[in-house]
């Protein structure tokens, strides 16, 4: 694992400020060794998950913006957002956005906004796009009709990856069920 030592998806190599980090090594200095018992030492540590809750909200259900997505939006973000990082999981919602366009540029229906720039920074722009899927198919379809082409970007990027490096392919299977997660 590329991030080293980690705790609840909090890879150390990466987020080496987490506060978590000082308590975990204090129980490593008590003498505990084993995976096993410091798990045990750190979910009975009631400090401990309100930095994990602390973390995941700041690090990525903010960057997503996920209090302004609907429900299954917003999980679908949030959690990609985990797995690749915010910037993926926002320009994929972006991407799944310009896919419900062309999909009506296809059938000869006007688009619905501008094709997005997919830069995975939430902005006005993909606020607006959003809104205007829900104005054409309604809250609920608008919302599934994102998640369609949301997957179908997702599982591109997935395989984009094995095919650059083949020894990412143990993890394909993973990576395909959290592609086909849809926020329920």
């Amino acid at each position: 694992d590329r991030g080293g030592e980690t705790y609840k998806g909090i890879a150390r190599k990466v987020f080496k400020n987490w506060p978590g980090w000082k308590i975990l090594d204090e129980y490593k200095r008590q003498g505990l060794k084993t995976s096993n018992q410091i798990n045990k030492a750190m979910i009975a540590d009631k400090r401990i998950e309100p930095m994990v809750r602390q973390f995941y909200k700041e690090k990525f259900w903010d960057t997503v913006h996920g209090d302004w997505l609907p429900t299954k939006l917003s999980k679908k973000t949030f959690q990609t957002s985990i797995n690749m990082g915010p910037h993926w999981g926002i320009a994929l919602l972006q991407r799944a956005l310009n896919g419900v366009n062309m999909e009506l540029r296809l059938d000869n229906k006007p688009e619905l906004f501008n094709q997005l720039e997919e830069d995975g920074s939430y902005g006005v722009k993909t606020q607006k796009a959003i809104d205007a899927v829900f104005k054409c198919y309604g809250k609920k379809d608008g919302q599934e009709k994102i998640l369609d082409w949301y997957t179908e970007y997702q599982l591109e990027r997935y395989k984009a990856i094995v095919r650059k490096n083949p020894s990412q392919q143990k993890f394909f299977k993973g990576w395909k069920r959290l592609a086909y997660y849809r926020g329920e």
